[in-house]
């Protein structure tokens, strides 16, 4: 019987790492190595260095958690603002379709007033969220703090 030899294990790579090299650092130069390390986000030590070597320079990029947090809930906000859009909608057509055309905009003048608030809040929403960009997030990115 043919007996179909399977290749197990890793692939190969295409190219593949061969040349090592070694570098020692006292105790000062170790605390201000791993504190760089630390503040680039890269994962492993030796990514960190290649990096480093080979580009210059890491980004180093410092994220707030409460600035992260922030954003986080605009951005829910905004999407209770478009869910409440969609059932607004909704209501709109059902209250038109039940009641008539005439009855319906009676009852919907209330409603009316508090869209034309829901707007206004949506436009305040709008101009903190672009604030909050303009400010910490391209400062940010921009390699500053």
């Amino acid at each position: 019987m043919d007996k179909v030899k399977r290749k197990r294990g890793r692939p190969p790579k295409k190219q593949k790492a061969i040349y090592q090299y070694s570098v020692r650092f006292n105790d000062a130069e170790n605390a201000r190595f791993d504190d760089r390390f630390l503040k680039s986000g890269i994962r492993y030590r030796s990514w960190f260095i290649k990096k480093q070597v080979l580009e210059g320079k890491a980004k180093i990029i410092h994220i707030d958690p409460v600035d992260t947090d922030f954003y986080i809930r605009l951005t829910n906000f905004y999407a209770q603002f478009a869910a409440i859009g969609r059932n607004y909608t909704q209501v709109v057509e059902d209250i038109r379709r039940k009641f008539g055309d005439r009855r319906a905009a009676i009852m919907l003048t209330p409603l009316a007033k508090a869209t034309i608030e829901l707007v206004k809040l949506s436009q305040a929403h709008k101009s903190m969220t672009e604030d909050f960009r303009t400010t910490v997030v391209d400062y940010h990115w921009n390699g500053n703090k």
